[in-house]
């Protein structure tokens, strides 16, 4: 779990959060339980949270799906490969 933060603070722009997982440990809820820790710490201190999800990318889909961004305010944007 990793965040990039806007050297000039939350009203520079959003965090962006990305996670990483072996494939023999998906689909245990570890990037869920990490995503959710995560993005409650950095709201708290002010900041917008995204993820940019390519579409192949079905697991960190599942990371986080509608109900995460409705919870917690964390807009997912799939990019499409130009």
């Amino acid at each position: 779990m990793q965040a990039t933060l806007a050297a000039g603070g939350p009203m520079a722009g959003p965090a962006k959060v990305a996670w990483v997982v072996v494939r023999a440990a998906q689909g245990r809820g570890y990037a869920r339980e990490a995503a959710l820790s995560l993005v409650a710490v950095l709201q708290a201190a002010g900041w917008t949270v995204v993820a940019y999800i390519h579409p192949a990318r079905l697991a960190s889909q599942r990371v986080a799906p509608t109900r995460m961004a409705q919870n917690w305010a964390f807009r997912a944007r799939r990019l499409v490969r130009q």
